[in-house]
Parts: structure tokens; C-alpha cells; sequence
């Protein structure tokens, strides 16, 4: 009798009632599938992040990472109308309302280290397993010769991104320093506050800031309405484009070097496949830089995070954007300063240019940026406004 030719020899080769040859196609073809989609993953923990280098708490160091896409509270609009000697006039004024405590996180673990004890809501639903936690205190931490409370909430276990532990304790948002003058430093990778608006300023582009959670900026369109830009640090990346206006442009730029899909995640974004390509020059609204990676913005980008701003989502810029400019931020005067600088760029991981090479940006010690927190002015009040 030949091999294979006894029923039972088929029996053999199925598992569950199912051929194992086709079980084995079937999984081999999965595999493929998502080699192709996503053939290069991105690290989060090699994620570039602005840290604070002299927080402390208790004499030990507090790593937290500024993020100006992380903010706390809502923007309330307020409408006015007075009648004065048969006239009516109407006005018309829109401020923050700053909650402190959705403005900044600890981590589980940053939790544990300075010893606070956490209370989590209780779970309602298979939907709220993990949310953040209260914890029996504020912070007491030090600056330099300053002294402040610092209110933060706690996220539960297993809620916070890999990439933040263990190179910070968790994230301070935008809304704890939206009244300072932040000079960003991209020859030092550096961010400090400064009493005065430095003079170079002078001569740069100048754009308005939107009164809103997170760090936008108004910027005039062809049309002549108002755009929005989101300044997020806590994104590692270059340019983001709405997705029909970076299909416009890849439309136009064929030939630019690209990443193919590459697997990535901001934060608590779910994994996609995302295509950067390198554009030699690109514009959102008024600003213009070149020597950049590009690629196509997010839902939770142009509609989560730009819903305060009230305007069209014209772009982002993350860590990697901001390395190729110079910028300084007047929360007290409501404007930014920015400068375009000249090309080249430095080498981007997971897009090949020849003559460059790409693997100084896996190492994240190479890209991180450190802030300095003395003399600056921390909005810490549980409730303030502008």
C-alpha cells in the first residue's frame, strides 16, 4: 500500500476537522498580510521626549515629560448683549478654563516611587477598567530654589504607554506653562522660560495663539480664513498633513523618498499603518519648512485635538518638526515666533536617504530634549483662567 493512500492518512493530517495543510496556508497567508502592511514597526520606546532635567520631589529626581498636545479643561465662549439708549451691542469673549488635574499625569509606577496612595474609580463596565486614579496629595516639588504643589492624576496599571516608563514619571501638559515665555532651542535641544521676548524675534514669522487646552497656532490661509496648527511635543514625528492634503501632495512627489506602511502609535492610539515621505519643502498656512518628514494626520489629530480651536486643521508639527526650526512661545503676549532653518535635515529612522545615515534617531538619548523648570511660572491653582 502506498503512503497516502489509507483514509486514516488523511485523518492524520487534520486538526479539529480541518486539513493541517490548509490550516498552514491559511496562517502562512496572515503572516504575509501583515508583513506587507506593516514590514517595519515603529519603537515607542525610542520616542524622542521634551524631560525636565531639575524637578524633584523629596530629593528624588521627578522625570516628567512636557507635553504641549496634553492639556486639561474647556474653552468657554461667552456671549454678551447689552441695550443702552435704544442700541444693542453684543460681545462676544472666549477664555480657558483650566482644570489642573486633567493637565498632567503620573504613572502607575511614578505613583508608587513617590509613595502616593491612589483611589480609582470603581468599575462600572468592561470599558472602565482603567481610569485614573486620585491620589491622597498633591506633589511638594522643588525647582531650583521654588517650591510648589503639583496636582497630577495617577493612571492605573497596565494604562500607561511602554515608552514612558522608565525614562519619566509621566507627562505635564501644556496648560501648566501656557503663561510663560518658552524659548525652544533646537541647535541644544532644549527648552527654558525667559522674562523678556528675546529681540531676534524680531524678524520671524509671528502667529497667534489659540486659547485652548493644547499649543495651537492661527495661521492666515490662501483664502483668507484662519487656520489651525497643533504644536504637540509629545508627538516624535515631523509634519502631519490632513490625509486628503498629504495624498494631494504624495500625488505631486512621486519620486520622495518614503518609509512604505510602517506600524505606529502616538499614546493611546491604536496601532496603524502609517507612510512618512521626506519632503524637501513643505507649507502649512503661513509657515513654511523644509528638510522634513511627512505623513498623513490622524482622526484623534484633526478632529479630537483640534476641536477646541474651532478652526480648519491645517497640520501638526511634532519633536522631529521642531528640530528644524527655531521657536519661542509668548503665553503672556498670546503670540509665537517662529523661524524656518536651512536644510539639512538630521536623519529620520525609517526613511532611507542616500548618503545619510538613519541610526541616530533609534537611540533616544541622541533626540530627547531637556526643559529646565527654574524660573519658570507654574500654573498650579486646582481652577484658574487666563
Amino acid at each position: 500500500m502506498k503512503i497516502g493512500s489509507h483514509p486514516r492518512f488523511f485523518a492524520i493530517l487534520k486538526w479539529g476537522g480541518v486539513p493541517l495543510g490548509l490550516l498552514a496556508l491559511i496562517l502562512a497567508g496572515i503572516v504575509l498580510r501583515y508583513w506587507l502592511i506593516y514590514p517595519r514597526r515603529w519603537d515607542e520606546a525610542t520616542n524622542p521626549k521634551i524631560i525636565f532635567s531639575d524637578l524633584t520631589v523629596d530629593g528624588q529626581p521627578l522625570r516628567m515629560q512636557f507635553d504641549t498636545g496634553w492639556g486639561g479643561g474647556v474653552t468657554v465662549t461667552k456671549t454678551i448683549t447689552t441695550t443702552t439708549n435704544n442700541a444693542t451691542t453684543t460681545k462676544t469673549t472666549t477664555k480657558l478654563e483650566t482644570d489642573t488635574l486633567g493637565s498632567g499625569v503620573l504613572t502607575y509606577l511614578g505613583a508608587v516611587k513617590f509613595g502616593l496612595k491612589v483611589s480609582y474609580p470603581p468599575k462600572t463596565s468592561s470599558f472602565s477598567a482603567n481610569t485614573d486614579g486620585l491620589p491622597d496629595r498633591a506633589l511638594q516639588v522643588k525647582a531650583g530654589p521654588h517650591t510648589f504643589l503639583l496636582n497630577l492624576l495617577v493612571q492605573a496599571p497596565g494604562k500607561n504607554p511602554p515608552a514612558w516608563e522608565p525614562r519619566s514619571d509621566g507627562v505635564i501638559g501644556w496648560p501648566f506653562l501656557r503663561n510663560n515665555i518658552l524659548v525652544f532651542d533646537s541647535n541644544g535641544h532644549t527648552v527654558r522660560g525667559v522674562e523678556q521676548l528675546p529681540p531676534v524675534t524680531a524678524g520671524w514669522l509671528k502667529l497667534k495663539l489659540v486659547e485652548a487646552p493644547i499649543l495651537i497656532l492661527e495661521t492666515p490661509l490662501p483664502d483668507g480664513k484662519p487656520g489651525a496648527i497643533l504644536v504637540d511635543t509629545g508627538n516624535p514625528f515631523g509634519v502631519s498633513l490632513p490625509p486628503a492634503q498629504y495624498n494631494e501632495w504624495r500625488a505631486k512627489h512621486p519620486a520622495a523618498p518614503s518609509s512604505g506602511n510602517v506600524e505606529t502609535a502616538i499614546a493611546f492610539e491604536p496601532l496603524l499603518p502609517t507612510e512618512f515621505a521626506w519632503a524637501d519643502e513643505i507649507k502649512l498656512g503661513a509657515f513654511t519648512l523644509t528638510d522634513v518628514p511627512v505623513r498623513a494626520a490622524t482622526h484623534y489629530e484633526t478632529e479630537v485635538m483640534n476641536r477646541p480651536s474651532g478652526l480648519e486643521y491645517v497640520g501638526s508639527l511634532g519633536l522631529y518638526a521642531l528640530a528644524r526650526m527655531n521657536l519661542v512661545v509668548d503665553g503672556k503676549g498670546g503670540f509665537a515666533y517662529m523661524q524656518p532653518k536651512p536644510p539639512p535635515g538630521p536623519p529620520f529612522e525609517i526613511i532611507d536617504r542616500p548618503g545619510v545615515l538613519d541610526d541616530l534617531f533609534t537611540h533616544p538619548g541622541n533626540w530627547d530634549w531637556s526643559a529646565t523648570a527654574s524660573g519658570l511660572n507654574f500654573d498650579t491653582n486646582p481652577m484658574d483662567s487666563k
